[in-house]
């Protein structure tokens, strides 16, 4: 985010062992530029915790040039790939993320040790979550109209134009 070297945190949230496990994505953490092979990220709260968020096909891809045999979780992944994830983690994934938008008592209302609740909130707002926006093709939808209603004008002159021509001629 803002030029800054980063990485997306991504938990499995087991619902019930015989669903299969839902990716919360908890948000963004910079990097560690002296090792950027160490990772840092908060621990996800323990026990029963409710998330909201928004349902995503898959967090965004970046180039990815070849593929890498060895995936392991916990572990720095350059793109989400579900089948590699469910043979690392030997647990079925829903094929969709939930990008947690609140870190507020949902993160962690379940909780019943309060210095360990507040140790967890204090951890999730390391966590950035700056989502995109989801694009409403608005833009899209005012460029076609322009070009319509131009190419209706252009019409209107040209008949216009035309016609004075042949009506002054008779």
């Amino acid at each position: 985010l803002n030029g800054v070297a980063g990485v997306y945190v991504l938990t499995p949230l087991i619902i019930a062992r015989e669903l299969p496990a839902v990716l919360i994505d908890r948000g963004w953490k910079a990097r560690d530029m002296q090792d950027r092979t160490r990772i840092e990220v908060p621990a996800p709260p323990a026990g029963t915790v409710d998330v909201e968020g928004l349902a995503v096909n898959r967090p965004s891809v970046l180039l990815e040039l070849g593929s890498n045999p060895d995936y392991r979780i916990p572990g720095l992944w350059q793109n989400l790939d579900y089948a590699a994830y469910e043979r690392a983690s030997g647990r079925r994934i829903a094929r969709f993320v939930i990008r947690q938008t609140d870190i507020g008592q949902t993160d962690i209302r379940q909780q019943t040790d309060t210095r360990h609740t507040t140790a967890a909130l204090e951890a999730a707002k390391e966590l950035r979550r700056e989502w995109p926006r989801p694009a409403d093709g608005v833009d899209r939808h005012r460029g076609y109209a322009f070009q319509w209603y131009s190419l209706a004008v252009l019409i209107a002159a040209l008949a216009i134009g035309f016609g004075w021509k042949q009506w002054t001629q008779r």
